[in-house]
């Protein structure tokens, strides 16, 4: 009999749960830093590293908005804007598209939380949003991680270190 009554519960408990979805939201400042990191890594199982190293010894960038669900799994790619050799453009979009669907990469909802409310409460005032208005939440990444990138690594390069980290290598150390 208590048996029954704990399934019972068990069972009410995780249909309960199921109709709240959590969601994979973020209040950090380094938030869209993460995502770019996730977003590079990807781009570098794509094309490779050698691609990646012609991409960011031409200064390329790539950015991306995308419909995720409500634990950051990309559905579909809303808008891309992008500085990469024309051969690339129409390709890679298909590409990292399916890739980031098929491989189940997993990005950050990012917010900024207000000064006068908690992570919690965001989080409350948030998810209550989506539910009730039935809104798809978007992520964002880029590549390469950083707005300012380029320009950080111009800075190291001119620090003149004894062994410095090509430019890839710098990219890995700053996912």
């Amino acid at each position: 009999m208590k048996a029954n009554k704990l399934i019972l519960i068990l069972g009410c408990l995780h249909i309960g749960l199921a109709a709240y979805p959590q969601y994979n939201l973020n209040f950090e400042s380094d938030c869209n830093t993460r995502n770019a990191a996730v977003f590079s890594q990807a781009l570098i199982e794509i094309v490779g590293q050698e691609k990646v190293t012609e991409l960011l010894e031409s200064k390329s960038y790539f950015y991306i908005d995308f419909a995720v669900d409500s634990l950051g799994y990309v559905k579909n790619i809303n808008r891309t804007s992008m500085k990469f050799p024309k051969q690339l453009d129409d390709t890679i979009r298909r590409k990292i598209k399916d890739y980031l669907i098929a491989n189940k990469k997993r990005f950050y909802i990012c917010y900024d939380i207000r000064p006068e409310n908690d992570k919690r409460k965001m989080y409350k005032i948030i998810t209550t949003d989506y539910r009730n208005n039935n809104e798809q939440p978007h992520a964002s990444g880029g590549f390469p991680v950083g707005e300012l990138f380029y320009s950080s690594y111009k800075l190291y390069i001119e620090d003149k270190p004894k062994k410095p980290l090509t430019i890839f290598e710098y990219l890995q150390k700053e996912m």
